[in-house]
């Protein structure tokens, strides 16, 4: 599953991008698509809030602060693939700059045809940048719904449990069937295994107590620690 999240406060141009991504992605790819379009900064924030999968983005750079809101969400989602939407009110200074980094732009005034074409190019573009060595930067699970990819970089632990595999990324699970040995072999090594039943993003891990046999993590998250596993979390 591939998810696209938009954000334009022109209610027209943001159905007409709505009806070609869904047209575009029919043709490009077999993939199944998410995709979340908001014309509201207050609906698109609270969506954001909930630490979505995001894998490419479309927002408005409408004045310092549209500018602004793409900036804090580049610091949210730095692996994302972005489309900015400008006119030439705002200065190209403004947006084309490291903490923004788009890899597409959509300049207004624009049709049909205009945005058909840029939509076209940005999910070839996607497609070919996330083709190239997928393997090392997401975890694909594969369920009946689909294959949905997440960056490592997301993903916050593994969890055994009902006979399955769940990761956790944000305040999303996915659940799939595998085993923590074999998970254990193929994960990057930021991964690390501190319980029979976790395997923990070692870049998530806020503190390590010990004498708690707890794991603190990023977003209020708590892990515990089994006997077998305490010398190796000295070390993570």
């Amino acid at each position: 599953m591939i998810s696209n999240v938009a954000y334009d406060t022109q209610a027209h141009e943001l159905a007409l991008l709505l009806e070609i991504f869904h047209d575009e992605a029919a043709r490009l790819t077999q993939e199944q698509w998410q995709m979340d379009f908001f014309s509201e900064e207050d609906a698109f924030a609270a969506f954001i809030k909930d630490d979505p999968l995001v894998d490419m983005a479309c927002m408005e750079a409408a004045g310092d602060e549209g500018v602004a809101l793409i900036e804090r969400f580049r610091e949210k989602y730095a692996d994302a693939f972005l489309m900015v939407i400008a006119d030439a009110s705002v200065s190209p200074v403004k947006y084309i700059k490291p903490s923004i980094m788009p890899g597409s732009l959509l300049l207004r005034p624009a049709g049909a045809v205009q945005i058909r074409a840029v939509v076209g190019e940005f999910i070839r573009a996607y497609l070919q940048k996330t083709g190239r060595g997928l393997e090392e930067n997401v975890f694909v699970v594969e369920s009946r719904e689909g294959r949905v990819r997440v960056p490592y970089g997301q993903i916050s632990y593994f969890e055994a449990r009902e006979k399955k595999i769940f990761v956790r990324a944000g305040r999303r699970e996915f659940g799939f069937y595998d085993t923590m040995d074999h998970l254990c072999e193929v994960l990057p090594e930021e991964f690390i295994r501190c319980h029979r039943s976790f395997i923990i993003n070692r870049k998530k891990i806020e503190k390590v107590v010990l004498s708690q046999s707890t794991v603190f993590m990023e977003e209020g998250l708590i892990v515990p620690i089994s006997r077998s596993y305490r010398t190796r979390m000295r070390q993570a």
